[in-house]
């Protein structure tokens, strides 16, 4: 069986971008955000909440290294 949510970018600033889903939430917040991209100390950070018991996040990705200026051209992939 697949369920369906609707997904809505719901704010978003300078400091980050929340995606909330129907449904779904954060333990400090029924209806929050379990999506959160943040800019912390001048660096992108992607935030999940995957399990709503937890009050912090339970994924925290730091995206330094995705920036298009630190692709490597060559053949070998990793």
């Amino acid at each position: 069986m697949i369920t369906t949510h609707k997904a809505n970018v719901v704010h978003t600033s300078e400091a980050g971008v929340e995606i909330f889903i129907e449904g779904m939430g954060t333990r400090c917040e029924q209806g929050g955000s379990p999506i959160y991209l943040d800019k912390h100390d001048g660096k992108w950070v992607l935030k999940v909440w995957a399990d709503i018991n937890q009050e912090d996040p339970t994924h925290v990705i730091d995206l330094e290294k995705a920036y298009e200026h630190l692709l490597d051209d060559s053949d070998e992939i990793r």
